[in-house]
């Protein structure tokens, strides 16, 4: 019983900190304020349903560990695809405005 607990504990914190970085990346990142919010909770019920109806016909402890193993590589290669691909605005303009404050040097 133990397990299980604990299993849920660190599952919430993982679903917490994924969901706080998908949610930070959609609001900061883009231009537009509601799209990036809309393609994303229209992803995520669709795969939502997907994986439901996928997950309804599996009988077998073979076919749940090969669902799982399918679902861990794809969500390694999300992750690794958004890694390498997706380009973070960085803050040049801020870095650019602290060097420019930088105070000059005065005479005694």
């Amino acid at each position: 019983m133990w397990y299980a607990l604990a299993m849920n504990f660190f599952w919430g914190i993982q679903d917490s900190g994924v969901n706080n970085f998908i949610w930070s990346v959609a609001g900061f990142e883009f231009e537009n304020e509601s799209r990036p919010f809309a393609i994303f909770f229209f992803l995520q019920s669709l795969a939502t349903f997907a994986l439901l109806c996928v997950a309804s016909l599996i009988k077998t402890q073979t076919a749940y560990l090969v669902y799982f193993g399918v679902c861990f590589i794809f969500g390694l290669f999300s992750w690794l695809l958004f890694a390498f691909t997706f380009d973070l605005k960085g803050d040049s303009k801020k870095i650019k405005d602290e060097t420019d404050m930088v105070p000059a040097e005065t005479e005694s």
